[in-house]
């Protein structure tokens, strides 16, 4: 997971920002809401989404994302 969010703001620059807006937690699973923002050729652009967490030994085993604009997400990231 770390070498995603590294990988991310490598590639615009350091200007990958995410927040979190919302959590919801269970025993071995998680949930999250954010707001995610990027500068890519001289504007800003913001997307909202929702990751699921598959949690172990407190730790991430894995994570799905998925953006509430897909063809957006998929313009800022192309």
């Amino acid at each position: 997971m770390l070498g995603y969010l590294a990988e991310r703001r490598e590639r615009f620059g350091g200007t990958f920002r995410m927040a979190r807006l919302e959590t919801l937690t269970g025993d071995d699973c998680g949930a999250a809401i954010t707001v995610a923002t990027v500068t890519k050729d001289g504007l800003e652009y913001s997307w909202k989404a929702i990751e699921f967490y598959l949690l172990r030994d407190g730790r991430i085993a894995s994570c799905w994302m998925l953006p509430f604009d897909a063809v957006a997400f998929d313009a800022i990231w192309s």
